[in-house]
């Protein structure tokens, strides 16, 4: 019986590899990354190897020994069969964003769920990995357990769209259509995403690549892409044509950190003593899985991290929205709790929507525990 099964797992598993390939092929939100003439712009870069032809991580041979070893079959298994609760019982509390306590503040933030996070910068509004609806190139494929508490159009007028890197679930083609539309928007990418922006039918004036370490300064504001342990593609975890970051927004007030997608590191540490010390650090907290340690933290690395960058507070993200790894829906915000008690670090975990305004007070409300 067990034989049939793991049959059965590796028929499901070629079969939805090749409906993904079609869907690669004929649907627009899975976009074009850079082309081989294009890749040559990007040789220069100390983290472009030349020889594989691809973006690397600085542990690049540990990253793809692992990949090496990625069991699909098993990974399928547990997200068949697995006895987690993967999904909530009920909808998260939410609150509408308080739009005219919005645009009073010189500094707030809204966590709008998973990674999207809309901050407030010396007034200037800037929105973080916007993805309001699915995580794939199709909407069934993987759809929300948490509903978006606000749409794309609700937002107030956006300056400026820093993307951590390509996946579905941090590039939203959606979200991009819309923001191509409003001309007073610009972004912040790593190297290789413009491609998919221009692709999408965004201006490349309005768009500004960057690399590890590149530093940007708009209106008194720095900007800095700062390094983390991940991969990028669109139609597989092996494509790794365009770079993935952290991101550092820096004023003479005020410091923030948003982690992207992660495996803890030593750049943690690097960008805790350059950039540091960070009034809050926005940090990956769910989608850890065994099989892929090096691409995700888990909640007790994302709290270690937040000590290396000497954050004062962390906010978890990465959680509460898509059902993407293994893991109950509720193991990602518990265990980075627990870890952070004993490292003394505080962690704001605010509903989604709620206007958080500063100066920062941690918004430890455990409304997860209600449900």
């Amino acid at each position: 019986m067990k034989k049939w099964k793991h049959v059965a797992l590796w028929g499901l598993f070629l079969m939805g590899v090749g409906m993904f390939g079609l869907l690669s092929a004929i649907w627009p939100s899975v976009g074009n990354g850079p082309s081989d003439a294009e890749l040559e712009q990007y040789s220069s870069s100390k983290n472009f190897d030349s020889t594989r032809g691809t973006f690397v991580n600085r542990r690049h041979d540990e990253y793809e020994m692992m990949m090496n070893n990625f069991d699909f079959v098993t990974l399928l298994k547990e997200q068949t069969f697995g006895k987690e609760v993967r999904v909530p019982p009920k909808p998260f509390p939410t609150e509408q964003p308080d739009w005219d306590l919005w645009s009073q503040q010189e500094y707030a933030y809204v966590w709008l769920g998973h990674s999207t996070i809309l901050f407030r910068v010396k007034c200037k509004n800037i929105l973080f990995d916007p993805v309001f609806g699915s995580a794939a190139p199709v909407s069934f494929a993987v759809s929300r357990f948490q509903k978006a508490v606000v749409s794309v159009e609700e937002l107030p007028p956006i300056d400026l769209v820093i993307i951590s890197h390509d996946h579905y679930d941090h590039l939203s083609y959606d979200a991009m259509l819309f923001f191509k539309d409003q001309p007073q928007t610009k972004f912040l990418v790593p190297l290789g995403v413009s491609s998919y922006l221009k692709g999408w039918g965004i201006d490349g004036t309005r768009i500004s690549e960057m690399d590890w370490w590149d530093e940007a300064e708009r209106d008194g504001i720095q900007f800095v892409c700062t390094p983390s342990q991940h991969f990028s593609g669109r139609t597989g975890p092996r494509g790794l044509r365009t770079l993935w970051a952290s991101w550092v927004v820096k004023t003479s007030e005020f410091t923030l950190y948003f982690s992207g997608d992660s495996g803890y590191d030593t750049h943690f540490a690097e960008i805790g003593n350059k950039y540091g010390p960070f009034d809050i650090a926005f940090m990956e907290t769910g989608q850890y899985n065994p099989i892929w340690p090096m691409s995700h933290m888990f909640p007790e690395e994302s709290a270690q991290g937040g000590v290396d960058l000497k954050a004062k507070s962390i906010h978890p993200i990465h959680w509460g929205t898509f059902k993407l790894s293994t893991h109950s829906w509720d193991d990602p915000i518990k265990r980075i709790l627990a870890k952070a008690a004993l490292l003394s670090v505080p962690i704001s975990i605010p509903v989604q929507g709620e206007v958080v305004t500063f100066p920062l007070e941690s918004i430890d409300q455990r409304w997860f525990e209600d449900l």
